[in-house]
């Protein structure tokens, strides 16, 4: 402990800091006194059972955790005189709550990984801050679980870091990958190092063609780090870094990378999307509709076509976010075929589940489309009218 020993000791304040609660807001919450709350985060006071069980409800921690100092059978606040072996009990019941909060941890990381490829944002934002804070307390604390919190905290800082890039903060977004990156022992576990160094050179990406040099020298690491982790790992890198050398110009590159993606991913073991931990979700459908894009970016239009929509009809549909992308896709292409009226129909389609995802990304890219279309021969079409009533309502 820092500072001056708690007379009546307790962990109020870590539990509320862990929650996100100040004392005000405790206080208000709780309706007891602002200077009671004081003395009892100071340990000057013992927490009556009553105040203990509202404060406990509050922050969301059992009452044991609060004051480790319980009995098993009534719970009242033990005297000084405790002995040693009492102490042990203690400390490992403290031991078991750490884990027991780990494991919560992490299996809110899976479920929210999930929302944030198949539901909208804000459900998968939704309390994700206070989750990271939880984390960086328990990782300061330098317990025997420390390899593992900064793996489950890594996993949150990228998916912090992947919502604020769809929310064009791209700064924000950088500094969520820097520090998945510095969590971790990358040489330990390559593939949480991979896929953090990857989604960090994808903000460059998506920011525009004026940071594709930073883009393909980061995917160019994360291809290096990647040569040590698992396949599905180095097939999802290869598949950011062929766009990005197509996004350059770079034909004989993109192409070859693809390939090797391909042969990575045929190796690759089947694992399902829940024993995932580095979340990419990438099929070999999903690397044929990013082959399909690259042809496009490259002017072979027709070829890219036939890759999207031989895509699509593989697509899992409950990978909303990945579908939403393909039907954007599948715009751009048609736009570059001129075939204005698929080119609306796809956009259409695509915004439609954007605004539904709350994906402030893929809505934008029906408006970039748009603005392509204004400056068509096709300008003044119907369906390009049709498009621009769409996005009035966005």
């Amino acid at each position: 402990m820092t500072g001056m020993e708690q007379k009546y000791p307790n962990r109020l304040k870590q539990a509320s800091k862990q929650s996100g609660f100040t004392i005000e807001n405790m206080a208000a919450e709780t309706k007891i006194p602002l200077r009671t709350l004081f003395d009892y985060c100071a340990g000057r006071v013992p927490i009556p059972r009553d105040r203990l069980e509202i404060l406990a409800q509050t922050l969301g921690y059992p009452t044991h955790y609060i004051v480790p100092k319980m009995t098993r059978e009534d719970g009242d606040v033990e005297d000084d005189t405790e002995d040693h072996g009492t102490s042990i009990f203690s400390a490992q019941r403290a031991n078991h709550f750490q884990t027991w909060l780990i494991d919560s941890i992490e299996d809110g990381v899976r479920l929210r990984w999930q929302l944030y490829y198949t539901s909208r944002n804000t459900l998968t934002n939704d309390g994700l801050r206070n989750q990271i804070m939880k984390l960086e307390f328990l990782a300061d604390e330098n317990s025997e679980d420390s390899e593992r919190i900064c793996r489950v905290l890594a996993q949150n800082y990228q998916l912090a870091g992947s919502l604020a890039r769809d929310r064009f903060q791209y700064s924000v977004a950088k500094d969520y990958f820097r520090k998945a990156q510095k969590v971790i022992d990358i040489d330990e576990a390559p593939d949480m190092g991979a896929t953090a160094v990857a989604r960090h050179a994808l903000v460059y990406l998506r920011q525009s063609q004026n940071h594709l040099g930073k883009a393909l020298q980061l995917y160019k690491d994360a291809a290096t780090i990647a040569t040590h982790a698992m396949p599905h790992v180095q097939a999802y890198v290869l598949s950011g870094l062929a766009e990005t050398y197509a996004r350059n110009g770079e034909k004989d590159e993109c192409y070859h990378a693809l390939d090797q993606a391909e042969r990575y991913l045929h190796r690759a073991q089947y694992m399902p999307v829940e024993e995932d931990f580095t979340y990419v979700y990438l099929t070999l459908q999903s690397l044929e509709d990013a082959r399909g894009e690259c042809h496009v970016l490259l002017g072979e239009t027709d070829k890219g076509l036939q890759y999207l929509q031989s895509a699509q009809k593989q697509q899992d549909q409950k990978i909303s976010r990945n579908y939403c992308r393909l039907l954007m896709q599948h715009s751009e292409a048609f736009f570059a075929a001129s075939q204005p009226d698929q080119c609306v129909k796809y956009a259409l389609e695509g915004l439609q589940l954007a605004r539904t995802l709350e994906s402030v990304s893929n809505v934008h890219w029906s408006y970039e489309i748009y603005d392509k279309l204004l400056l068509s021969p096709w300008k003044n079409e119907g369906v390009v009218k049709e498009l621009a009533e769409a996005l009035k309502e966005s």
